[in-house]
């Protein structure tokens, strides 16, 4: 008498396989997951530092003197925060025009945000 030979799988081998199927798929997940929130960071980073440039730019066309401090918020719950500062680089006293440190914070709002500086000196006419 003759066996017949087993094809398939057994169930042992199945819930192995299915196994090794569930932890790959976990670990894409991570990565992918991972890869988004990176790329949200990055994101509001760029953000944020395109917020500050234009607030450079909007400081640098608005009249001299300059406020030593200014804040405020944006509708994107973004909080900045602009410091000007007189820069010694060591100019003709007789010049009109002087330079200043300016320093401009961006943040965001939460507790996974950070705050962006950009910092700059300008040359600025002043009038006497």
């Amino acid at each position: 008498m003759q066996l017949r030979s087993q094809q398939g799988f057994t169930l042992i081998e199945v819930v192995v396989a299915f196994a090794i199927f569930t932890l790959a798929v976990g670990a894409l997940y991570e990565s992918f997951a991972g890869a988004v929130r990176r790329n949200t960071q990055a994101h509001d980073r760029d953000q944020e530092l395109l917020v500050a440039q234009s607030l450079l730019s909007q400081l640098r066309t608005s009249p001299t003197p300059w406020e030593a401090q200014e804040s405020g918020s944006l509708d994107n719950g973004w909080h900045w925060r602009t410091e000007v500062a007189p820069f010694d680089a060591a100019a003709n006293e007789r010049s009109q025009w002087r330079a200043f440190a300016v320093t401009i914070h961006v943040s965001g709002e939460g507790a996974n945000t950070r705050e962006v500086v950009l910092r700059s000196v300008e040359l600025a006419r002043v009038t006497r």
